[in-house]
């Protein structure tokens, strides 16, 4: 399953963007059908974002320190809980005020879901996500230590 963009328009002509997750850009349509919308542009998070890394070329744009320090700080928070990994990515996902923090959240989750290991997510992202960074929790998820490296690996980063 994939967190996908959409644009489509209401009953009443009005433009409405957002985020929704489904297994393929035709099932994300059925989907927005189902809600009286009528899906204009579909577009899967993963490509849009490795799509405008391209495009700045030396100018990648990752996320904030802050930006980062946070969800790794909500999530080592979750996971330290016992809450299950994909449950700990929505609900940050969820919590977050940004939409490219969100739309890159959710594009991990996706990958979570389909059964891959977290590292492989952020791979996904290289540009929000330094190579130190996904060494760690790559370390971490092999170790079964995830929880406690995002703790120590939040400290760092603020």
């Amino acid at each position: 399953m994939g967190a996908f963009e959409y644009i489509a328009l209401d009953a009443q002509g009005r433009e409405r963007k957002g985020l929704i997750e489904g297994d393929t850009p035709k099932h994300v349509r059925q989907m927005l059908r189902d809600k009286q919308l009528l899906p204009m542009e579909i577009q899967e998070t993963a490509q849009k974002e490795l799509k405008k890394s391209r495009a700045r070329g030396f100018m990648r744009r990752g996320l904030s320190t802050l930006d980062l320090a946070l969800l790794t700080r909500q999530l080592a928070t979750l996971l330290h809980s016992g809450l299950p990994l994909e449950e700990s990515l929505q609900a940050v996902a969820e919590q977050t005020e940004k939409p490219r923090v969100q739309r890159i959240v959710l594009g991990v989750r996706s990958k979570v879901v389909e059964g891959h290991p977290l590292a492989d997510g952020l791979r996904d992202f290289p540009q929000a996500f330094p190579e130190i960074y996904r060494a760690t929790v790559s370390a971490g998820s092999r170790s079964r230590i995830l929880s406690t490296l995002m703790s120590l690996w939040s400290c760092f980063v603020t």
